[in-house]
């Protein structure tokens, strides 16, 4: 799955994967399930393509498409 993130967004590695959200906080770490309740089973992953864009509701938190 390739994902656009939210902006502000940032990844570090120490030494897995780390992501951060806009604030400086960790939300996820390398090997853990994102949830993305607003797609469904069927719908469109995202490639290099067209990437799915994360916005809606992520992290308990509601973010907007990009501008």
């Amino acid at each position: 799955m390739v994902i656009v993130w939210p902006k502000g967004f940032t990844i570090g590695f120490e030494p897995t994967a780390v992501l951060y959200d806009e604030n400086s906080r960790p939300v996820a770490r390398e090997g853990e399930l994102i949830e993305f309740p607003q797609i469904g089973v069927h719908d469109q992953r995202g490639t290099y393509e067209d990437p799915y864009i994360a916005s809606g509701f992520l992290f308990g938190r509601c973010y907007a498409l990009f501008d």
